[in-house]
Parts: C-alpha cells; structure tokens; sequence
C-alpha cells in the first residue's frame, strides 16, 4: 500500500517534467487504488490525469477526468466533511476553467471559475478564491475589459498578501502593471 501511495505522490509531482512517464506510473497505480476501492485516491489520480491531458492537449480527457474526480470525492466526502468537499470540487472547477480557456471556451472558463469562486467565498477557501480571481482577470484581459480585469487582480493582490502567497502576488502585480501599460498607450 505504501508503496503505491509512494509512487502515486512521485508521478504527481513528476507530470509536468516527465508527463509520459508519469502517465504510466498513474495508470499502474490506479489499478492498484481501484482493487482497494480507495475513492480518495482515486480521485487523486484522475486530478493528476487531467492535469496530464491538460498538458499534453487532450482537453476532452482532462475534462473528464476532473469530472471524475469530482464523482469520487462526492462519494468519499459525501455529508461528512463537506468543508474538504468542496475545498476539492472547487479546486476541479478551477482547473477546468483553465482548460477552457486553453481550448478558447471563454463562457464555459468563466461560468467555471464562477463556480470555484462562489464556493470558495462560501467556505471561506482563501487559496482557491485567490485561483479563481486570477483565472477570471486573465479571461477579462483577453477580451480588453480592463476596469474588471483590474478588480479581479487587486482581489487576487489582497489575498496572495492576506495569505502571503508571494508566486501568485507577483502574478497580480504583474497583471495591474500590464494593465496600467495597456491604459497608457490606449491614451
């Protein structure tokens, strides 16, 4: 058991830099998980497998398998711990979002990251809220709407320094500047 638990946190870890590999590494220790019929890390693996077919372009696959990890932590979390349940769906929401927009879904991004917000504003998820806010400024900035991209990121700037997550306050800064450039040479 703890070797496949081992080897699953290894090809998380491993998907961006060695994705074909890892890939293999989920698909053993899935099986394993799936005799056990252990949904927590079931839907665990299908996180890492959407991430997998995010990276490599498959969308459709990536979107089922969130959707599938969705199903399993709905059925390992159900009314017990409705605190880790939706941390986790709206985590899924959040990544799903990001797929849409790599697949140029703008709506279905937007109605997505929605989701992961109103959760996240619900139970009090500072970290997913931040995601959330991100994803929906990168979304108004593709489409110039500069006035909402600029509250999306000042929300994300407040709470990457509320909960000091200093990657994605540079992220925010990053973005108000971007904006603040995109003001200047459209006057």
């Amino acid at each position: 058991e703890d070797q496949s638990t081992f080897q699953f946190f290894l090809a998380n870890s491993n998907i961006r830099s060695m994705p074909d590999s890892s890939f293999k590494t989920l698909k053993t220790v899935f099986k394993e998980f799936q005799k056990r019929n252990d949904t927590k890390f079931l839907s665990f693996i299908h996180t890492s497998l959407g991430a997998y077919y995010r990276i490599t372009g498959n969308f459709k696959e990536s979107i089922e398998n969130y959707h599938k990890a969705i199903s399993l932590a709905e059925k390992q979390f159900g009314q017990s711990d409705q605190y880790k349940l939706n941390q986790f769906v709206a985590s899924q929401y959040n990544s799903i979002a990001i797929v849409n927009f790599e697949m140029s879904d703008y709506e279905l991004s937007t109605q997505n990251a929605l989701k992961a917000l109103k959760i996240s504003n619900q139970y009090n998820l500072h970290y997913i809220e931040l995601a959330s806010n991100i994803i929906l400024g990168n979304i108004q900035m593709h489409f110039k709407q500069l006035d909402l991209a600029e509250k999306s990121f000042f929300s994300a700037k407040n709470l990457a320094t509320k909960i000091n997550d200093q990657y994605r306050l540079g992220v925010a800064l990053s973005n108000l500047g971007i904006i603040n450039l995109l003001r200047v040479q459209n006057s």
